[in-house]
């Protein structure tokens, strides 16, 4: 399924976004702006929507600001703009009401109970045979979705060529798992507002941050922009346990590639029904770099589990960092992080020796 396709069944059936509403248009060019879909309410306002298959994030909201910017005039002071997608996280469905932009989430679950209703064949096609099952509960003027109480592990096939623990490598298994990882991060973590990170290298990074506080630091998962991670191709979550002051750089990255790519530092690992973030053993320390070798002796003195996996078809070892679906996920990242800083700081030690 893709934005056309969701875009198909919402002007066939646009009560799915409210009852009384007919469409009125398709990419429509107004004043040199192209609108999703518009449509005509109950009471004979516009209602321009814009259309997002997947999650929301942050991007979109401005989009919806320039449409409103836009579109609204004394002529028509009373034109409505609504954000739609299959996902509104929290901390955006805040952002929204706070600007007073209108929202819905219409989750996959939701599309094939109603097409199923329907009995309209041809549209539950574009639906994937297994969608994520989230019920939906009516609260007031918007829909609020009831989370599950743990993760939904989905059915992952075409993995484990070689024995049971593999690295995961569908693109679209992938995205759910981060996307699941990021409702824990908004959800369980304090957001810190924006923040920036300069690397040796002279890149910067700018992202929201989210923290939790434990007694040997503050963990501290920054996500960077959006498009950030489509210039690398790579789902970032860069990562530290620091003090009260925020650091130039993270003390680790948990990076998930989009395409398979075994030079990426992190990757997600199946073990039967456990899905874990593990860590391919790179690491860098300002401009160098600790070996492999290295790295896993290190952890494995420190009795952090080394697995060896299936790693897109070649063995490799890695090591353990979080279970997913643990209620601990965060204290084990958080656990892994000092680790880290510790290994960093004994490679610094070593270099300054030599």
């Amino acid at each position: 399924m893709n934005e056309k396709n969701f875009e198909d069944i919402l002007c066939r059936y646009p009560e799915l976004i409210e009852e009384g509403l007919n469409f009125y248009g398709r990419q429509v060019k107004v004043k040199d702006k192209y609108v999703d879909l518009i449509f005509i309410d109950r009471h004979g306002q516009k209602l321009i929507t814009e259309i997002k298959f997947g999650t929301i994030v942050r991007h979109h909201i401005a989009q919806l600001l320039d449409y409103e910017g836009f579109f609204l005039s004394p002529d028509d002071p009373t034109v409505r703009v609504m954000m739609i997608g299959n996902r509104v996280p929290e901390n955006l469905r805040r952002a929204l009401d706070h600007h007073g932009f209108e929202w819905r989430e219409i989750t996959l679950s939701q599309l094939t109970v109603f097409l199923k209703k329907k009995n309209d064949t041809r549209y539950l096609e574009y639906v994937p045979d297994n969608p994520d099952e989230r019920p939906v509960i009516k609260e007031g003027k918007h829909e609020k979705v009831k989370e599950p109480n743990s993760l939904a592990i989905p059915i992952i096939r075409n993995d484990l060529v070689k024995g049971n623990i593999a690295s995961i490598n569908d693109l679209e298994i992938k995205s759910k798992l981060v996307g699941d990882f990021r409702r824990r991060i908004e959800e369980e973590l304090s957001n810190n507002g924006i923040i920036q990170y300069t690397f040796p290298s002279g890149n910067v990074y700018e992202g929201l941050e989210f923290i939790r506080e434990y007694n040997y630091g503050i963990l501290s998962i920054m996500v960077p922009q959006p498009y950030m991670e489509e210039k690398r191709q790579t789902y970032i979550h860069f990562t530290s346990l620091r003090k009260k002051t925020i650091k130039d750089h993270p003390d680790f990255e948990i990076n998930i590639s989009f395409l398979p790519d075994r030079r990426v530092s992190t990757c997600l690992v199946r073990n039967n029904e456990d899905i874990m973030f593990c860590s391919r053993g790179r690491f860098t320390v300002g401009k160098g770099a600790i070996k492999k070798e290295d790295a896993l002796n290190f952890f494995n003195n420190k009795k952090q589990e080394i697995l060896k996996i299936d790693d897109g078809g070649k063995e490799a070892s890695v090591i353990y960092i979080a279970k997913i679906q643990s209620s601990l996920l965060f204290d084990e990242i958080a656990e892994f992080v000092l680790k880290v800083n510790e290994m960093k700081t004994l490679f610094r030690e070593q270099n300054r020796e030599t």
